[in-house]
């Protein structure tokens, strides 16, 4: 063999080797396009479930809220939320504790529970536990509704809180009246919707109906 035919030979060899170089990374650029375009794909499908997923939720849970389940037979629910907002510009405060005289129908056990807006009245005087309890009553109000016009009776008669009520609703005009009223120095409520409130010497308890004072605020 002479030089010639060696050179021609190591040419061939040596494209060879090129040929199959390039075919190489031809195979490996496409098997990268390959996992690509894979992966691409894999987050589009992904991300299109999700959003109907997504979607699906939200519908169902605006069709929850919008469309109450109906049982068979029963009348159709309205929606409950108020379309016209209200605001609560009055507070009436009404507390019948009437300090150290336990009610004829409470029977207390020891120990059982004595705080009212977490003042202990038996560590003061009573008119003075009256006092405080009232003012923390009313500051805790204040926190909540600030610009509210405020009024309290402690241990009204029943032309008190008469008053007191007739006086909020008309300070309110249209808006709201919150009328907050403890009988726990009173006995218990009837049996035919009455509180209780005092006589103007506190020698007996006198019935105050909740309907004539539901009329009387217009709540």
């Amino acid at each position: 063999m002479n030089v010639d035919e060696e050179n021609e030979g190591d040419r061939t060899k040596e494209k060879k080797r090129k040929n199959q170089a390039n075919e190489k990374k031809t195979s490996t650029k496409k098997i990268q396009q390959a996992r690509h375009e894979t992966a691409t794909s894999a987050a589009a499908i992904a991300a299109v479930t999700s959003s109907s997923a997504s979607s699906s939720t939200a519908t169902a849970t605006a069709n929850v809220l919008s469309t109450p389940s109906p049982t068979p037979g029963a009348p159709p629910i309205s929606r409950w939320r108020q379309r016209e907002r209200t605001k609560t510009t009055a507070v009436a405060l009404a507390l019948c504790l009437n300090i150290g005289v336990d009610p004829p129908d409470v029977l207390r056990i020891s120990p059982c529970a004595r705080l009212e807006c977490w003042v202990d009245p038996m560590s003061m005087a009573p008119p003075k536990a009256l006092e405080t309890v009232g003012k923390n009553l009313q500051a805790q109000y204040e926190r909540w509704q600030p610009r509210a016009r405020y009024r309290s009776h402690l241990d009204p008669t029943l032309d008190d809180v008469r008053k007191l009520a007739s006086s909020s609703r008309r300070a309110a005009r249209s808006e709201r009246v919150l009328f907050h009223y403890n009988g726990h120095g009173v006995p218990r409520p009837t049996a035919n919707g009455e509180v209780w409130v005092f006589n103007k010497s506190y020698t007996q308890y006198i019935p105050l109906s909740v309907y004539d004072l539901q009329v009387t605020t217009e709540t």
